[in-house]
């Protein structure tokens, strides 16, 4: 099926082909366990379990997400029982919706800056009418 591969270490997101199953997941994203964000309604990300304690991976935000995300995603459509499908988003929607935060170092030279924003920090890279 269709799937989008995000790639924030190289701030491109690509249309893949994924067979489905978390050890495929595991293996797109070189992780050993994933979790899955929900960034639109029926519609997930698949990341990394364990990044925020990766000091190697690069971040990335969506607009309805409201804190950063760790290394890569695998981004998905999901069904009624939760089974993976093509994401009905298209590509160009969801490189509108991501933004490309940085290393680790950034992420806390924004936490410094900004503090904490009551733990969203949408409003550092999206203004009001892109979050709408």
């Amino acid at each position: 099926m269709k799937a989008f591969l995000i790639l924030p270490a190289h701030q491109k997101i690509e249309e893949i082909f994924y067979k489905g199953g978390y050890k495929e997941i595991n293996k797109l994203l070189d992780i050993s366990t994933c979790t899955a964000v929900g960034l639109y309604p029926d519609e997930v990300a698949y990341i990394d379990d364990d990044g925020l304690f990766n000091d190697k991976h690069h971040y990335w935000i969506h607009k309805n997400f409201p804190t950063p995300l760790a290394g890569p995603g695998l981004f998905v459509g999901t069904d009624e029982e939760g089974n993976d499908i093509a994401p009905s988003t298209s590509i160009d929607q969801l490189r509108k919706d991501v933004k490309w935060v940085g290393d680790k170092h950034d992420v806390r030279v924004m936490v410094r800056m900004f503090g904490h924003l009551e733990d969203d920090y949408r409003s550092v890279y999206f203004r009001d009418k892109e979050r709408e």
